[in-house]
């Protein structure tokens, strides 16, 4: 029975045993996250040496994963290892990814196309409003704009324009004339001295 003098880090909870030792394995826990009604959902499991919390559902709905204190709807942490979040199509020929929505609306999908449109399948993709406009290849070869991709292949970069102006504009900030703006053309292995621009 919540109240004002609830505890904090107190609780009920419902836990699951072994049959033959009556060792506490797993459990679901409520818990008081702040006096009064302020109760979130805690899930134990066992390591097979130790019970811990590995989820936590708190009292603003938030989910923790590796936290006992998620900060964003979904909050993920890992340990002292590499820590990643894996989504995995059951089929090849289907798209996998994340779409972003506002207020009920879909607003961008970032995603492997695992289809040819990207010029190379298993390319992520950027796709705002309904249109792929950033695509990078397997092969770390990257477009901007909503042309063809395929067939481009051996392009490291390629930008498409459109009917509203230019394909890439650059601009300079600065107004000396010892700060060109352009295209500085690199070579490998050959000393620059700024005059391979564009």
């Amino acid at each position: 029975d919540p109240g004002s003098s609830t505890s904090v880090g107190t609780g009920a909870y419902i836990a699951f045993a072994n049959h033959h030792s009556g060792t506490e394995v797993s459990s679901i826990r409520s818990i008081a996250e702040t006096t009064g009604a302020g109760t979130g959902i805690q899930f134990y499991t066992h390591t097979g040496s130790a019970l811990n919390e590995k989820v936590r559902i708190d009292k603003d709905g938030n989910l923790g994963v590796g936290t006992d204190s998620p900060s964003t709807k979904i909050h993920a942490k890992g340990g002292s290892a590499s820590s990643f979040i894996r989504i995995d199509n059951g089929a090849d020929g289907y798209d996998t990814g994340f779409e972003i929505y506002q207020n009920g609306s879909r607003m961008c999908e970032i995603y492997n196309d695992d289809a040819l449109s990207a010029g190379s399948a298993n390319a992520l993709s950027f796709r705002p409003g309904g249109t792929v406009t950033y695509t990078m290849s397997p092969g770390g070869h990257f477009s901007i704009g909503t042309g063809a991709q395929a067939g481009h292949e051996d392009q490291i970069l390629r930008v498409f324009g459109d009917s509203n102006g230019y394909a890439m504009n650059l601009s300079n900030t600065r107004s000396t004339v010892d700060q060109p703006q352009g295209l500085l053309i690199d070579t490998p292995n050959v000393a620059s001295d700024n005059t391979n621009q564009v």
